[in-house]
């Protein structure tokens, strides 16, 4: 959570950075209804936090694509990304409505459906001249950096209390999917920020580390006892 929240807020933030100076000049009313909007459902969550706690299932399930579609115009009335407005609505929502929503299975059904067809669609962006021998060199020695990274991090890191301590290490270990890193390098990518030998080697980077988690985690996790149920592996 705390990595997401990093990616989808640097990535506001290299946006407007990119526009300089002429990110505050000039707006228009619908800047500044965009801003308001944006406000307006912070209060607004806030207040069914506190107020609303169980509303019937159906106001959540209305309310989600509303505040979904709200956000993503808001961002994008701003110069930013749909995406980046959309994630961010979601955040504002009450936790307690949250948490009624089936997630695994609408997770499931996104990752199975939808998500194949934007990283085809991302993929299918990928200029062939930029796909070239240095970029796949490069992709390799991004995919080593980020292994070493990787490495570092989970030594620094207690395992919870009462859990497996070597399973644990190797899910830290090896859990290196780079799905986000597609949807960030598509967004830099669709606003200039990023050239298309960067986009390639990213793409490149991001399926390699993909593909190789399941495999080093089969490779690697000790085996697991009868008695408990098989780990789940989420990008």
């Amino acid at each position: 959570m705390v990595d997401d929240a990093a990616l989808w807020i640097g990535l506001a933030a290299l946006q407007f950075a990119a526009r300089g100076s002429s990110a505050l000049h000039g707006w228009t009313s619908l800047e500044f209804l965009a801003i308001g909007l944006l406000v307006a459902m912070a209060a607004a969550g806030n207040w069914a936090s506190r107020h609303f706690l169980h509303p019937p299932t159906w106001v959540i399930w209305v309310t989600v694509p509303v505040y979904m579609a709200a956000g993503a115009w808001a961002s994008m009335q701003l110069g930013l990304h749909e995406l980046i407005g959309a994630y961010f609505a979601g955040a504002l929502m009450p936790p307690s409505w949250v948490r009624r929503l089936p997630v695994e299975e609408v997770g499931a059904f996104a990752l199975i459906w939808l998500a194949p067809l934007f990283f085809g669609h991302s993929g299918m962006k990928i200029d062939g001249d930029a796909l070239t021998w240095p970029s796949v060199l490069a992709s390799l020695a991004l995919v080593a950096v980020s292994i070493v990274a990787r490495l570092l991090r989970s030594s620094s890191i207690r395992p919870p209390p009462g859990s497996n301590s070597a399973r644990h290490s190797v899910s830290a270990r090896c859990c290196n999917a780079k799905l986000m890193e597609i949807v960030a390098a598509t967004i830099l990518h669709q606003k200039g920020m990023l050239s298309e030998f960067a986009f390639a080697a990213l793409v490149v980077l991001a399926v390699l580390s993909t593909t190789l988690t399941g495999p080093l985690f089969r490779l690697l996790a000790p085996p697991i006892p009868r008695d408990q149920p098989a780990p789940s592996l989420r990008a």
